[in-house]
Parts: C-alpha cells; structure tokens; sequence
C-alpha cells in the first residue's frame, strides 16, 4: 500500500529547479507514494505525480504591501543619476534604507485557513508530512498542519539560508529573530531530520543539537554512459546548466568567459564555445548580464528529461562555479546542486571553480574532475588549455568517474533508503 505524503513546499516537482528535480526524483517509485503536494510556486513549473494545491492565497506577500514597494521605489530611485543634489540625497536615501532594512527577506505572513484547503488534506488523511521549508507563512502552514494530524514531520534543508540572510539592518534584525525562533520550533516538531550534504550534518548537529541525515540527489542507472567524448568541428563545447545568480554564479561564469576568450585568441585549431542553458526564473537576467556571441550561445533549460540528458552528452566541459564572494559562498557552502550526479554520469568533464571551502567542489573527486581553488582568470586558463590538451589527446580516462557515479548516485539506491526510513516513522 502507498505511503500518504503531504508535500508542503515553495515549489512543485518541477524539472526547472533544483529542488523541485530532487523532489520528484525522491518520490519517483512507482506505487511507493501518494502524494498531495501543497505549493506557493514562484514561477510556472511542472508538477507530476501527485495531486496539488495552490497555497498562493493563503500566503501575505510583504512585497506587494505598501511600506514595501515604496522602500523598493526608493532602492530604485537611489539608483538613478541625475544633478550633483538629487545624487547626494539618493545616496543619504539608500544610506538610510540599508540601515533600517539590511539583508531581510521579504516576511510573509499565513492567512487563516479556510475550509477548503483543510477538507482536501482531511480527505486526504496523509500518514507523513514532507517539507524543503521555504518562507514564514509557508513554515507556519508547515507548523499549522503538523499540529492538525499530528502525523511525523520529515524536513529537509538544501541551502544555508537560515544564516545566510536577515543578518544586518534594523529590521532583519527583529524579524530574523522571528524566523530563527520559528525555525527551530520546526526541527523540534520533526521525527526525521535531512540535509543535503555532510559538512552541512556536522554543522547542524553541532549548531542546532539534532540528528541529521544527508540525503541528496540521484541519477538512473541508465542514464550512467562511459563513452569517450568527440571533438567534431575542433569546436570544443563548454555547457553550463541551471539558474545564474548575481552573487552566486555569475562571476564565476564572468572569469570563465575572459579565459576562454584568451586561449581563442591565440589558439591557431581548436576553439572553445560555451553554451549556457539557463532555468527560466533567471533566464531574462542572464540576457541582462551576459551577451551572445560567435563563441557564446544562451538558451532556456530544457524541461525534459530525455532533452536535458541528451545536451549533457553533447558537451566536453561542464563548469560548475561556487561563489567567492562572502555574501554567495555562506549562502550556498553546505549546498549541493541537483545537477551533479547527471554531470558525473554525462562523463563529460567537469570543470569546479570556487574556494577549497565550498561543499559541492570538495564533493568533486579530484582524480577525474579538474578544480581551480584560487578566484584567477590565469589558472582558469591554465586549467581549460590543459583539458584541451586532454580532449585532443583522448587521455582522459573516464572508468572511474563511470564507477564512481554508479556507486556514490544511483537513484534506485537513493530511492529506497529514502522510502524505507519513510515507512520507519
């Protein structure tokens, strides 16, 4: 008999966002769960699998509040040059708004809810709750439906946000106490507690005093190749794939950029191109930032499974930035991208550049993936003339990384240990 889930999250199982692919991989058994998935997207994405429910009006956006679009009028007016007087007073305005605000989130609040939403989980009657948290109003519905059933609670923490925002400014300062509070309240209500990699359970269990177990994300079996890459054209393909963030990837992609550019420059045979396939929530701001040209092509993330492997076999390189700068690198440090066991089971090379901190370059086996630990353009260079040299050479010994990805990723794997401490609870 399937397990009944209720699923409560800011995002659907989606194939357009991290979270949203490990979340659909996790519950992918055929006829192992049955699912009702409460949801505030943030973006159009695709759900499968499982019943949903848009929670979107149940939840007080503060960004649509008065107070707030007038502070984000002010952040953009502060912005906007003009006379030598009117540029002194935005820089006093911004001055001021950063120090009454800071890094704070946008708060959300929980409406009360009706008696729709609870007769469609009461029908539901689901034996485990299942969260990835997300805002206050959404961690509170979390709170508010644990109470209610009085079912096990399964949380499951991808990134370091909880440390990483409303750290300065008057109001980050009161209302990160409320989140912090709010937090931890949540893993005290929880049976089972995850997170995405192990130096993220070492920290934890150390900061918070619970257990934690890792769980991330898996690759198929089948979709596992050890073919040797071709060069075709003497085009040497780079592919980057996912969301771009300012502080988090782009300027990772930036310094790339410039030492590729360098080696074309000078190289009399082979070239290197890189083709960015961007997530659709960031695809526009990538357009923004970054221009196409004769040896740089953009274009949205594809949506399926089958197109999204099948680019990854496509190309020679795959880079995977981690943020240098302080503000990215504690967000994102205990952080593991969806998107690594599908790179590791592409065979193509993997390309990591972020500091030696950072969890998801420490999490590339050295002995088949090429690693710049230092923020430099020149050893990116260098690290990109050497795979070149590599690719043309066919000395690239991709049995490892085969190996590896089958037993450190199998989803299947994944799959039933997840399932198994399910039904444990």
């Amino acid at each position: 008999m399937a397990l009944k889930v209720l699923v409560i999250s800011e995002e659907g199982f989606s194939s357009l966002s991290g979270g949203g692919v490990l979340k659909r991989n996790l519950f992918g058994m055929n006829g192992t769960f049955e699912i009702l998935s409460l949801e505030d997207p943030l973006d159009n994405q695709l759900n499968v699998n499982c019943k949903k429910f848009l929670v979107t009006k149940y939840i007080i956006r503060s960004r649509n509040l008065p107070l707030f679009k007038y502070i984000k009028g002010a952040k953009n007016k502060a912005t906007h040059k003009s006379s030598e007087k009117s540029n002194f007073l935005n820089l006093v305005s911004k001055k001021i708004i950063k120090l009454i605000v800071g890094n704070a989130s946008h708060p959300t609040f929980l409406k009360k809810l009706d008696s729709k939403i609870l007769k469609i989980v009461d029908d539901f009657n689901p034996s485990v709750i299942y969260t990835t948290l997300g805002s206050y109003g959404l961690n509170q519905l979390v709170i508010s439906m644990r109470k209610r059933f009085d079912i096990p609670l399964v949380v499951h923490i991808m990134d370091d946000w909880i440390s990483a925002t409303n750290t300065y400014g008057l109001f980050a300062f009161i209302f990160g106490w409320a989140v912090r509070r709010q937090f931890k309240k949540i893993l005290s209500l929880a049976s089972r507690l995850y997170v995405i990699s192990y130096d993220m359970k070492i920290e934890y269990e150390s900061r918070y005093g619970f257990e934690f177990s890792v769980l991330h994300n898996g690759v198929e079996d089948t979709r596992i190749i050890q073919n040797q890459k071709k060069i075709d054209g003497r085009i040497i393909k780079i592919g980057y794939v996912g969301t771009l963030l300012a502080n988090v990837q782009l300027n990772g992609i930036g310094d790339l950029i410039k030492a590729m550019n360098q080696i074309n420059q000078v190289s009399a045979d082979y070239k290197f191109k890189l083709f960015m396939y961007i997530s659709p929530s960031s695809f526009e701001y990538t357009k923004s930032v970054i221009s196409e040209s004769d040896t740089l092509v953009l274009k949205v993330a594809p949506s399926g499974d089958d197109d999204y492997y099948q680019l990854l076999e496509s190309i020679h390189i795959l880079f995977l930035p981690a943020p240098f700068n302080t503000t990215g690198f504690n967000y994102t440090k205990f952080s593991v991208p969806a998107k690594l066991p599908s790179y590791l089971a592409s065979n193509s090379r993997i390309l990591g550049y972020g500091p030696a901190g950072s969890t998801q370059i420490k999490m590339l086996p050295k002995e088949f993936c090429t690693i710049v630990n230092i923020e430099s353009v020149m050893l990116l260079h260098e690290a990109l003339a050497d795979i070149k040299n590599a690719l043309i050479s066919g000395s690239i010994g991709l049995v490892e990384q085969y190996e590896y990805t089958k037993n450190n990723y199998s989803l299947n794997k994944i799959q039933c240990k997840f399932h198994n401490d399910l039904m444990k609870l």
